[in-house]
């Protein structure tokens, strides 16, 4: 008896519903067109898309000049180049930069009255740099939602094309300081070694004049010849250290006098001239800073032709599934709390 009278009830539900369908109808459309009303009135978000990559070797290849091999300054690699420009991209400072160059000059026009907190808030919000993952060569995405189609695809290339100029400068700045630092430690050792040439000379003198001093107090105005053969002279590579006097004093003389005029030490100083043509060529080095790139774009950025907000479709069937469910409901409601059930 109770199975059947479940059955009865459920068959008076349904005919009860039935007969509210024009009410269930007309809730169902009330809230499809609240629904249709928000995708009408509310504000359309467009979101641009910009796909970054690590550059090439030859994109660095400038920034490498002059580095390697012997001159003590590390290679700059791929990596080094890409990840500064990550950094850059992610980087707070670049949004900043953004807003004060584009929204804040462009809110001051329109005179809107939103405060610079919220507007910065909503500027944060409304980009996303995103990795794509490993497998993708290190990808990066770079995304941008405005109320503007045009907007988006702006925004997207100016954070891209900022970062790449901050990431640059930094890159720069840090190969320009490496050089001078190699400049000067040439410079530094250059000087030194012709100071030390220098005092050298001015030792080799005194050396001589003492040993000038003692060729003349025995008389010794030119090198002894050997005892046994009259035609050999003692070898001048004897006479160093306390046998210098043996050169004899008009030898003496000649050396003294010729290391007194010498205009430069720099001829006796080895592998000078070498150094001095590396220090040349960091005084005078520069970047081609055109030639240097610190990523690719991977693709083009297209113009969004539909909002990604709001989502016209799943607008709809939610607003038709809750109409309906709403609809059912309040008929169902209204058939219970009825006093007479036909």
């Amino acid at each position: 008896m109770s199975s059947a009278n479940d059955e009865v009830n459920l068959v008076e539900l349904y005919r009860s519903l039935w007969r509210q369908r024009i009410l269930i109808i007309l809730i169902v459309g009330s809230i499809v067109c609240v629904g249709i009303a928000y995708i009408l009135f509310s504000t359309k978000i467009y979101e641009a898309e910009y796909v970054v990559q690590p550059p090439f070797q030859g994109d660095i290849a400038s920034l490498n000049y002059g580095r390697g091999g012997d001159s003590g300054l590390s290679m700059i690699t791929v990596d080094q180049v890409y990840d500064v420009y990550v950094k850059k991209l992610k980087s707070d400072n670049l949004r900043r930069d953004a807003f004060e160059k584009i929204f804040k000059k462009s809110s001051a026009d329109k005179k809107e009255l939103i405060p610079a907190n919220a507007q910065y808030s909503n500027f944060i919000n409304s980009i996303q740099v995103k990795f794509m993952g490993q497998d993708q060569g290190g990808r990066y995405k770079i995304l941008a939602r405005t109320a503007s189609p045009d907007d988006s695809v702006r925004l997207v290339n100016l954070l891209a094309a900022m970062s790449a100029e901050k990431a640059k400068k930094e890159l720069l700045d840090g190969v320009y300081s490496d050089v001078k630092i190699k400049a000067d430690n040439l410079e530094s050792l250059i000087n030194n070694e012709k100071s030390i040439a220098r005092r050298e000379r001015e030792d080799e003198i005194i050396r001589l004049k003492e040993a000038l001093k003692v060729a003349k107090s025995i008389g010794l105005a030119n090198p002894p010849v050997l005892a046994d053969d009259f035609r050999t002279e003692v070898s001048s590579s004897a006479m160093i250290g306390t046998l210098v006097y043996m050169r004899g004093s008009k030898a003496l003389e000649a050396e003294i006098e010729n290391l007194l005029k010498r205009a430069s030490d720099d001829p006796f100083i080895e592998n000078l001239r070498s150094k001095q043509e590396k220090l040349d060529f960091y005084r005078l080095f520069s970047v081609n800073e055109k030639s240097v790139n610190v990523f690719r774009q991977d693709g083009i950025v297209e113009t969004p032709s539909s909002p990604v907000k709001p989502r016209s479709i799943i607008v709809l069937v939610l607003s038709l599934i809750l109409g309906l469910v709403f609809g059912v409901f309040v008929a169902t409601l209204k058939y219970f709390t009825s006093p007479i059930k036909a």
